[in-house]
């Protein structure tokens, strides 16, 4: 029994790697787009364009967390 549960322990774990695997680093490294516009530099001199991208994706990451949360706490019918 106890070699039956290691070998699915085993399974699971790889199935981790694999899946961290395939993401990358940082969800934050496809926001380095260059934006070569000569009106960037001014519009970045009053609102730092970069740093509001990183946190718009950052928020979004989370409300998107959120809300995978509250669906898997419904189908376990852990919340109403």
């Amino acid at each position: 029994m106890v070699d039956v549960i290691n070998w699915f322990i085993d399974k699971v774990a790889l199935l981790g790697e694999g899946v961290t695997a395939i993401l990358p680093r940082s969800p934050f490294t496809y926001l380095n787009v260059a934006l070569d516009a000569k009106w960037l530099g001014y519009i970045n001199y009053f609102l730092p364009v970069s740093e509001v991208l990183n946190i718009l994706v950052a928020w979004g990451a989370a409300i998107l967390l959120w809300y995978a949360y509250q669906i898997l706490l419904r189908w376990v019918k852990a919340v109403r």
